[in-house]
């Protein structure tokens, strides 16, 4: 950023350029900046995330209907 800025400078000194020119690269220049700044951001967090995750145990399937009859039938309100 600050060499674009300097380059910038210079290349106004020689020719003079318009001030929305210079808006416009110095804005495009701190957008670049700050995107690369959030993607970095984004990258080492992704990485110390997958370092500090717990393992998961493996899951099991759920129940079929036939084994969970077998296993607890259902309760219904009349059968109290």
């Amino acid at each position: 950023m600050l060499g674009t800025f300097l380059a910038m400078a210079g290349i106004n000194r020689l020719y003079g350029l318009n001030l929305f020119a210079l808006n416009l690269v110095i804005g495009l220049v701190i957008a670049a900046v700050v995107n690369s700044m959030a993607a970095s951001a984004r990258t080492l967090h992704r990485r110390r995330t997958q370092q500090n995750a717990p393992q998961r145990p493996p899951t099991q399937p759920p129940p079929t209907r036939q084994q969970w009859t077998q296993q607890d039938p259902p309760t219904r309100y009349y059968d109290r």
